[in-house]
């Protein structure tokens, strides 16, 4: 059955099918209301939540803050009230010293006259302001009378009574809370004068204890309690002074409070509170949560010797903060259930109509296309409905042509694919192209078809193939077209994209060609591989709209097929050349080798045997006449790597007893040219191993040559007489070894002297073995000592080389950064002459104009009297008496290592201890800018890796100096176009042609330095 035929089957079953009936269809559980519910009802949960949680804990935080302020206020106060305390109790002890009966009772020591005084008042400050200390004191601190204790005085109280030693001490008045033996309080220690002379002082101390503590709690309904500093309370000593409770710490000891069992805040706060911060702590004891501020008591000094704590009870408050939010959570259920029962409401009413318009759809879906959607309301579910309702009349009537159409589409596909198998199958890339267009052009009815391919500088299109006479024409014209967007091919090529013209008359783009005048329909398809353009497919047909944008999937599938056939073509035809290539160079390289090998020297150029009457005969014993050359005779080439280097011939009588006699001969034939190779391979081997020794010998022949000759001098014979080892003559040498026993000193199989022994036997076989292995040894180690001083000498000359190389690039760092030529060019002489130790060191510069070379910069010895000067020789390039001139002529290093007996070279009256002498060429590319000449008074100074040394330093000045000249020029550029900028402006701003003749002569003037600038008119003898 075709593809055809299932697509038509198909469509009438979708016709055909009932639609499936929506009373037995399952609700899905996510329907679109569950879907609008749940996501609302959960929003609104948490929404809920969130403000009831924000509600809560915002309410929590500013009651916190409430009560931090509230707490603050009641330190505040509390503060206040021990001012006032200290204020009463320097008020009270003021007044008693400014009473003169006191004074004198004081002064004359009548301690029973200031009894007599002092006792109502007392007992009246006493019952009044619970002053609880009322004592004179003499200095330093010494009790002179207790009025709260009329039996204890006379005891010296220096050590605990700090106010009291100060006011003494000051003679000025003094308060502040401070602990005593009576506990802790203020007090008010003011000095006694009488008569101008300061007596003592009166001590006044309020308690600051339980009954001040309940004043507190009365106040502000708060318990209060006193922790005092556990060094400082030690000096209370009376009983009762400091309670027995433990502190919340080693440091704090409990002094009083208003609860029974002390309520401590955190640890960590008492340290902070010591230090002098006030701290806000909340803790939850036995179920009951407090809130506690602990503040810092200080001395009159402002020493903090204790902690005053307000205890807060919030149990009630927190528990009012969790019924409110009990309450509000389930205000929150409350509102979320009513208003989730709202919105479902909605939801369902409002999603119905959907449901409808869904099982409708549903209907539609199982191939009932008479059913309707029933429109309910104007909305835009009813706006839906009608759209609904409108594609389904659109569906019915699309669908009695879309058979047809895919049937169309489903032919072009099977076509393309039928195409694209044909061409897959041929391999040469215009064989192919020449089937494929008129493959294409006849399956599918075309009137031309043409292929072009994109040229190798990816340029143009090349036609490469088309249809009938007129694809011949336009190939054999050489067809192209530019690889722009001028035309649908091109534009095809440049886009990436297929351009399809319906219809050519409607078309704007289309470029009619006259030799296909009935075009009535184009398309261009891009022959792609990856992102890569090959080519492009062009299509003709004579009716309009017979290309279109169906058939384009069709002819862009046959498009990719094309592309990847032509690729692989290609890839073929470029793999065989490599293959040919590597082939023939395999074979021209078997043939340089059996060339070689066979070259008349070491082999014969032909060899070769034949077996004849149960006998080996060489080939050159055989005439021409005795080779087999009869119709039966088998023949199989002897090749190497395809190289046929011989033949192997077998002459036949009649039938071969063996059969297939001819593959037999060629696989022999083939195992002897394997053979002959390896034998080949073998024999080169051992001639270039013995080719290789032979130069190993002829470099040690040669070393121990250039070694004697070096060391002549230093003699290289020595004899031992018994006595002495001395040099020894060669007269005396030939006596010598003479008389003695000779044994060679070899080096590779090379002698290069001898050990001769006299009184040594040939019969002395001992003896032998050892003056040969001396022999052997000796020959070792002058070998290795040889080695040595070489390495040495080259050594030195790597060193020497590397102090050059670091000389030239400290020349070329420097050279490089100046760009002024002058300096640049003098610094280049000055360091080449002393980092290379020269005698002298000049650079010519030459003058393309006047073909001369003029000295630019000189370097001349150190301390010379023409240090610094430059001197004016110029030499023309042509000049043959010049070392210099010659050195531009040729581009070329020249040397002379001994100028005395140079004819070519040119004497400077100036440098007359010059014996060596190199010209090195400064050049750019072919264009020659000068020449670096150095000079030396040695003789033999310079070699050939001078030359190249001096030539990378040339090479690196010729570029700064290249450089320094652009930037030179490039200076005066912007000079010559700022002062003409000048000029214009001054020009412009002028109103009056005489004013613009004036600035023009009087600024050119200026700017050229000219003696006369004239800028005129004139009409004069004009026509």
């Amino acid at each position: 059955m075709s593809q055809s035929t299932r697509k038509s089957n198909w469509f009438k079953n979708i016709l055909s099918k009932p639609a499936q009936s929506t009373s037995t269809r399952a609700h899905p559980f996510w329907s679109v209301s569950r879907k609008l519910v749940l996501p609302i009802i959960s929003v609104l949960v948490v929404m809920a939540l969130g403000l009831t949680l924000y509600n809560f804990f915002e309410t929590t935080r500013r009651n916190k803050e409430e009560e931090a302020k509230d707490l603050a206020r009641i330190e505040s106060s509390v503060r206040n009230q021990v001012e006032g305390l200290q204020k009463l109790a320097l008020a009270i002890a003021t007044e008693t010293a400014n009473n003169s009966e006191v004074q004198s009772a004081f002064a004359s020591g009548d301690r029973e006259l200031l009894k007599e005084i002092m006792l109502p008042t007392f007992y009246a400050v006493q019952s009044e302001f619970d002053v609880k200390q009322y004592q004179f004191l003499l200095p330093p601190a010494t009790s002179f009378l207790r009025l709260h204790q009329l039996d204890k005085f006379g005891d010296d109280l220096t050590s605990i009574r700090a106010t009291v030693v100060q006011a003494n001490t000051d003679k000025k008045a003094v308060s502040g809370p401070e602990i005593g033996r009576g506990g802790f309080g203020v007090r008010g220690v003011v000095p006694v004068n009488y008569q101008g002379k300061h007596i003592g002082v009166i001590d006044v101390g309020i308690d600051i204890g339980p009954s001040f503590l309940e004043s507190i709690k009365q106040q502000y309904g708060m318990d209060a309690q006193i922790m005092l500093d556990n060094k400082t309370a030690q000096n209370a000593t009376f009983q009762g002074a400091v309670t027995e409770l433990a502190g919340p710490n080693e440091d704090l000891l409990f002094q009083a409070g208003t609860n029974d069992h002390p309520i401590y805040a955190d640890i960590s706060a008492y340290p902070r509170v010591m230090a002098g911060e006030s701290v806000i702590s909340e803790r939850k004891i036995e179920g009951r949560s407090y809130s506690i501020i602990s503040f810092p008591l200080k001395d009159f000094s402002g020493k903090v010797i204790g902690v005053l704590e307000i205890v807060s009870d919030r149990t009630e408050v927190i528990a009012a903060e969790n019924r409110n939010l009990l309450l509000t959570i389930l205000a929150s259920l409350a509102a979320i259930i009513f208003g989730g029962f709202v919105i479902v409401q909605f939801i369902n009413n409002t999603v119905h109509p959907i449901g409808e318009l869904t099982e409708t759809a549903i209907a539609v879906t199982g191939g009932n296309l008479e059913r309707k959607a029933v429109v309910k309301s104007s909305d835009e579910i009813g706006t839906l409905a009608n759209a609904f309702n409108s594609m389904v009349t659109q569906l019915r009537e699309s669908l009695t042509t879309l058979e047809g159409r895919v049937a169309e589409r489903t032919r072009n596909l099977e076509l393309a694919a039928e195409v694209a198998r044909s061409v897959s199958q041929v391999r040469a890339v215009d064989v192919m192209l020449k089937d494929a267009a008129e493959l294409i052009r006849s399956r599918f009815d075309l009137y031309y078809v043409q292929v072009y391919l994109t040229n190798p500088s990816q340029t143009a299109l090349v036609l490469q193939s088309g249809t009938g006479t007129v694809g011949m024409e336009l190939a054999d014209r050489g067809h192209q077209l530019p690889l722009n967007t001028g035309s649908i091919n091109g534009r095809a090529a440049m886009e990436k994209r297929s351009v399809v013209i319906s219809d050519t008359t409607a078309s704007t783009t289309f470029r009619p060609n006259p030799l296909l005048p009935d075009t009535r329909s184009e398309m261009a398809v891009p022959l792609l591989f990856g992102e890569n353009v090959v080519g492009v497919l062009d299509m003709q047909a004579r009716q309009a709209g017979m290309l279109n944008q169906d058939m384009l999937t069709a002819f862009e599938a046959l498009a990719g097929q094309l592309a990847i056939a032509i690729q692989n073509s290609n890839f073929l035809a470029e793999t065989e050349r490599a293959r040919a290539e590597v082939e023939e160079q395999a074979r021209r390289l078997s043939r340089a080798n059996w060339k070689d090998y066979l070259d008349a020297i070491h082999r014969p150029e032909e060899t070769g045997f034949a077996f004849e009457q149960n006998k080996i005969i060489p080939m050159t014993e055989l005439g021409q006449s005795q080779l087999p050359i009869n119709d039966h005779a088998l023949t199989a080439s002897i090749a190497v790597t395809g190289e046929s280097l011989g033949n192997l011939v077998v002459e036949m009588e009649g039938q071969s007893p063996i059969s297939r006699a001819d593959e037999l001969v060629n696989i022999v034939a083939q195992q002897v040219a394997q053979q002959i190779e390896n034998l080949r391979l073998l024999d080169s081997a051992e001639r270039y191993r013995f080719e290789a020794e032979e130069a190993s010998r002829r470099l040690t022949r040669e070393g121990w040559k250039d070694y004697l000759d070096v060391n002549a001098d230093r003699g290289s014979s020595y004899i031992y007489d018994l006595k002495e080892v001395r040099q020894y003559d060669q007269a005396e040498g030939e006596q010598t070894e003479d008389a003695g026993y000779s044994l060679p000193l070899k080096i590779r199989d090379e002698a290069v002297g001898k050990l001769v022994v006299q009184g040594l036997g040939s019969d002395d076989k001992e003896s032998l073995e050892l003056a040969s292995a001396v022999a052997e040894r000796l020959s070792a180690h002058i070998e290795s000592l040889r080695q040595f001083d070489e390495t040495k000498r080259s050594q030195v000359e790597l060193d020497k080389r590397a102090r050059q190389l670091a000389a030239v690039a400290e020349v070329s760092s420097v050279s490089s950064r100046e760009l002024d030529i002058d300096k640049m060019l003098h610094t280049v002489v000055h360091l080449t002459q002393r980092q290379f130790g020269l005698y002298h060191a000049h650079v010519f510069i030459y003058n393309e104009n006047t073909a001369e070379l003029k000295i630019a910069a000189c370097g001349y010895k150190e301390g010379d009297e023409h240090e610094g000067t430059d001197g004016t020789a110029v030499i023309p390039l042509a000049q043959e008496k010049s070392l210099v001139a010659r050195a531009a002529r040729t581009s070329q290093a020249v040397i002379v290592n001994d100028v005395r007996n140079e004819a070519g070279w040119l004497p400077n009256p100036l440098l007359p201890e010059t014996n060596s002498e190199m010209a090195v060429p400064l050049v750019i590319g072919d264009q020659i800018l000068g020449v670096l000449d150095v000079q030396s008074e040695v003789l033999n100074a310079f070699t050939e890796e001078d030359a190249n040394i001096y030539a990378t330093l040339a090479a690196q000045v010729s570029t700064a100096l290249q450089n320094a000249r652009s930037f030179a020029r490039t200076q005066q550029q912007a000079q010559r176009e700022s002062t003409l900028n000048i000029i214009s402006q001054k020009i412009q701003s002028a109103t009056t042609v005489e004013a613009v003749l004036q600035i023009a002569a009087r600024e050119l003037g200026h700017a050229l330095g000219a003696p006369m600038t004239i800028a005129q008119l004139s009409m004069k003898d004009r026509n």
